[in-house]
């Protein structure tokens, strides 16, 4: 042991570590790099060393108590130094996080602060209903909503590691539910309420997602099925123009009858319109659309398929909305993927022609695009953990193999 610390002792000691050489050029030179930069990247630089938290506090280069923007950019760099750490949007603040837990468990849910991001799918009802929702109905459709900040802590996972963020499969949702609604007549909507004869419905909805691989951007897949008695199709049309499934916040999905089933939506409704102007039985799409069937939403490049299938074997109807949509970077809430998928165009309302303009432009930049998520859900289908009643069951594939 003596001899082994001998030698040790007699080792050269290493070489220490070079100085920064950002230091090493001139004073003059350093100060005007430093007043070039960016507000949060010249704060950050502060938070190095000592010498250069003196050069900066001397520039007076300081985070203003309003700058949000800068204040967001700066603590959105350090958490990718902090594991077990989130910046939240929210409240423009360094969270820890719990990676074992969704959104819904983080210490900090809910949009106090100046920031209030709009979920998938929150959508207002527009419509006027044919036939009177299930009162639980909006609980339903609310276990889709969502949030920015629960795609941010997905995409710091996908982009730093599963420290800095939550796992994909939080994201996954499953909520069914049977109920009986009168389909025989339109009535003004907000009566809830059941009767004992009324044709039974089930709807069903759920939300998975699927990675390719550590270089794909993670997909999200929305499947909306609504089941029920092979009722006649007038029915069914008023039934489907009540609900509207929405394949994003810009395109929603109705039924035409012919002859139409119901007067009770305003004549100068584009919805109403578009609808009697279609003729025969069918479904379409609001906006109308070339392809009810399969199309792609030329704002937010949402792709979707619809089924609906006559099942006489099991004497029932079987209606399928599915929408394709690759979340991109997500990196901030005015991120453009975010914004287009969850907002409609920006602009005044009253700018109807510049809104139409820029929808244009829009659309020949999606075009290229369009069915790129829907090809790449269906090349990277896998198997998939859903929750159903607080329990985790394993399902197969959504996909045939």
């Amino acid at each position: 042991m003596a001899l082994i610390r001998l030698e040790q002792l007699a080792r050269p000691l290493q070489d220490e570590e070079p100085e920064c050489g950002l230091l090493q050029l001139p004073q003059e030179l350093v100060y005007l790099i430093v007043s070039y930069l960016p507000v949060p990247s010249a704060v950050s630089l502060s938070l190095t060393c000592k010498t250069f938290k003196a050069l900066v506090h001397g520039l007076g280069i300081v985070l203003g108590k309003t700058d949000f923007k800068s204040r967001a950019e700066l603590l959105a760099t350090l958490q990718q130094d902090l594991p077990g750490i989130y910046f939240c949007y929210c409240c423009y603040k360094l969270r820890r996080l719990k990676p074992n837990a969704d959104w819904n468990g983080q210490p900090h849910k809910w949009t106090p602060g100046p920031f209030h991001p709009r979920s998938w799918w929150l959508s207002e009802q527009s419509n006027v209903w044919h036939v009177p929702m299930p009162y639980h109905f909006p609980t339903f459709k609310s276990h889709f909503h969502i949030d920015f900040m629960e795609v941010y802590l997905i995409m710091n996972a996908h982009f730093l590691g599963p420290s800095h963020g939550i796992p994909l499969e939080t994201m996954q949702r499953y909520v069914a539910f049977q109920d009986h609604i009168e389909l025989n007549i339109c009535q003004p909507s907000g009566n809830h309420g059941s009767h004992p004869g009324d044709h039974p419905r089930t709807r069903q909805g759920l939300v998975g997602l699927s990675q390719k691989n550590a270089e794909e951007f993670p997909r999200l897949e929305g499947l909306w099925r609504l089941n029920g008695p092979l009722v006649p199709w007038q029915c069914l049309a008023r039934l489907i123009s009540s609900l509207e499934p929405e394949v994003c916040r810009h395109m929603r999905c109705s039924a035409a009858s012919s002859p139409p089933f119901c007067n009770l939506v305003p004549m100068n409704r584009g919805a109403n319109e578009a609808q009697r102007s279609l003729p025969g039985n069918g479904l379409y799409m609001v906006p109308l659309c070339a392809s009810p069937e399969s199309d792609s939403c030329m704002i937010c490049n949402a792709d979707y398929d619809i089924s609906l299938i006559q099942d006489t074997d099991n004497n029932q109807w079987a209606f399928t909305l599915s929408v394709y949509h690759c979340l991109g970077e997500c990196r901030t809430p005015r991120d453009e993927n975010w914004s287009l998928f969850v907002h409609d165009l920006s602009g005044r309302l009253g700018d109807a022609v510049g809104r139409l303009h820029e929808r244009a432009r829009r659309g020949v930049r999606v075009s290229k695009h369009a069915g790129n998520a829907r090809r790449n859900w269906v090349e990277g289908g896998q198997s998939q953990v859903v929750c159903h009643g607080g329990q985790e069951q394993e399902i197969v594939s959504l996909l045939d193999d």
